[in-house]
């Protein structure tokens, strides 16, 4: 599969603000998986400017940049914290079923569906199907499913490992 669910997924944990996750950290402090895709993001922004160039994502996010252009909705060569917002929400509503009643189609989650976002999100669920169907025979079994699970799980970056935070060598 070309699209790195996972770490869209991150990314919406990192920015969009899920309720659940919130909620289950004590007060006056970030989820886990917030806190750590926050810390990564602020490794990558090696100028401090608060924003993530293309250069800056390909030493310090490389999984990124595939993405980069379609996060860049203002085309300043820049990710902002805003846009880092966006596309953590819509990816969090296509990927976990909260698209409404859309069911993730609405892709600026202006809660309008137009033609193009219905031709746009059967394309990537054909695209996810093909890319799951091992066997070729147009369906998908419980085994096909797991396998692009566990494919997805190890796309995803391993946690604790964003840059200026590598683990001690062992001794």
């Amino acid at each position: 599969m070309k699209t790195p669910h996972m770490l869209l997924a991150a990314l919406a944990l990192a920015t969009g603000g899920i309720a659940l996750a919130q909620q289950s950290a004590p007060a006056g402090e970030r989820p886990p998986m917030r806190q750590h895709m926050e810390d990564r993001i602020k490794a990558a922004d090696t100028d401090k400017d608060g924003q993530i160039s293309k250069a800056e994502a390909e030493k310090g996010m490389p999984r990124l940049l595939s993405h980069f252009d379609q996060m860049d909705t203002n085309k300043d060569g820049k990710l902002s914290s805003a846009e880092f917002k966006a596309a953590g929400e819509r990816m969090h509503r296509e990927h976990h079923g909260h698209g409404g009643p859309f069911g993730g189609a609405d892709a600026n989650g202006d809660r309008i569906l137009t033609r193009e976002e219905v031709v746009q999100h059967q394309q990537k669920m054909l695209q996810d199907f093909d890319a799951a169907d091992a066997n070729k025979d147009g369906k998908l079994s419980a085994d096909e499913m797991k396998a692009l699970h566990d494919k997805m799980r190890a796309q995803r970056p391993p946690r604790g490992n964003a840059p200026g935070n590598t683990p001690p060598a062992a001794k």
